[in-house]
């Protein structure tokens, strides 16, 4: 089961399976952690337009492809210092979790062929530590991007980025956002009943009738940030629900050749309190609730999040390497075969 990591916590819920047992590791801290309490972070201005065209022919006549982006002084804590840090009440959570895969199968040459991979043997891995660590009945994983620090996020979006050994990732993320909102949260439900819901899951995730099913009752989206090696360059920002309001999240509209999404940006106050975990690594997972549809007072619904570039980190350091697995979470006590008949797959 999950263990959290700079406290003695074990995960509460029996429901782990010990087949899926993660090793514990210890974790690091020291040498290159953040000397100083303030860094700046990178967030959506609060004047332009908050849209993204995802794509340079998308883009209108007399607009921009992006938001404009200002980077704001913050002060920010070692998250490992914390022992409050819930997924429930903050927001997101760091836990001890090993992953059975090598570093280097997330960095195969072949984008198919390490995909696949990462469908057939990481989700499951990621399914099983966010349903030991919230209880919820059923996790779906669906969606995943391994992403490299030295890559430009908007390089091409019609071309992959490569690293220097000619492997395709992706870019780091390097503004404070959200990944869903109350409209995406629930379509995206709505769109795995549909082939091509999930970009990397063959067939539909859910059928109609279990998509309904998920939306009358609690669901959320929880992403598994990992580092692949030391986090030390551009780690992850994340802020405290609890320091936050829903009126700090702003939709941000995303415009695809197919069809148009939805994410949040933030709009920034003094009030928010940032934390980051120094030298994250392969052995060890920080999850992300995106989305929650349960409104309780108290409890994390969003988590706003960034990376950034830490000013403590040595020269020359390599760029940082992750992936990050979305999951949909379902608490409803009926959801433990939802899903099993119409999941076919990789389709990679």
């Amino acid at each position: 089961c999950p263990k959290t990591v700079g406290t003695i916590y074990q995960s509460s819920h029996t429901g782990c399976d010990p087949a899926h047992n993660h090793p514990k590791t210890r974790p690091q801290t020291g040498a290159m952690a953040l000397s100083t309490s303030s860094v700046t972070l990178p967030h959506w201005d609060g004047v332009s337009k908050p849209v993204t065209y995802m794509g340079p022919a998308l883009v209108p006549p007399g607009e921009k492809m992006n938001f404009k982006v200002v980077d704001i002084p913050v002060a920010i804590r070692d998250g490992r210092a914390q022992h409050d840090l819930r997924l429930d009440t903050a927001g997101f959570e760091l836990v001890e979790s090993a992953t059975r895969l090598p570093r280097d199968a997330f960095f195969v040459k072949d984008r198919n062929a390490r995909d696949r991979s990462v469908v057939e043997q990481y989700y499951p891995e990621c399914s099983s530590l966010v349903k030991a660590t919230t209880g919820a009945a059923k996790v779906i994983a669906f969606d995943h991007n391994v992403r490299q620090a030295s890559v430009n996020l908007f390089a091409d979006r019609g071309k992959d980025d490569a690293t220097s050994s000619g492997t395709t990732v992706d870019g780091a993320v390097k503004f404070v956002h959200n990944d869903y909102t109350d409209k995406s949260g629930p379509q995206r439900v709505r769109d795995f009943s549909i082939a091509g819901g999930s970009y990397t899951v063959n067939g539909a995730l859910l059928s109609e009738v279990e998509a309904e099913q998920v939306l009358r009752g609690r669901y959320a989206f929880i992403n598994v940030w990992r580092a692949l090696n030391v986090a030390d360059d551009v780690p992850l920002a994340v802020c405290d629900a609890r320091s936050m309001s829903e009126d700090d999240f702003v939709g941000n509209t995303l415009v695809y050749p197919e069809r148009v999404g939805e994410t949040h940006v933030i709009a920034h106050r003094a009030e928010h309190q940032w934390s980051f975990f120094p030298r994250m690594h392969r052995g060890e997972a920080l999850l992300l609730k995106c989305w929650d549809s349960h409104r309780v007072a108290g409890k994390a619904r969003f988590t706003a999040h960034t990376a950034f570039q830490n000013p403590a980190a040595a020269p020359g350091v390599p760029p940082r390497e992750s992936i990050e697995v979305r999951c949909l979470a379902i608490f409803d006590a009926d959801a433990s075969e939802i899903g099993v008949s119409a999941v076919q797959g990789s389709k990679l």
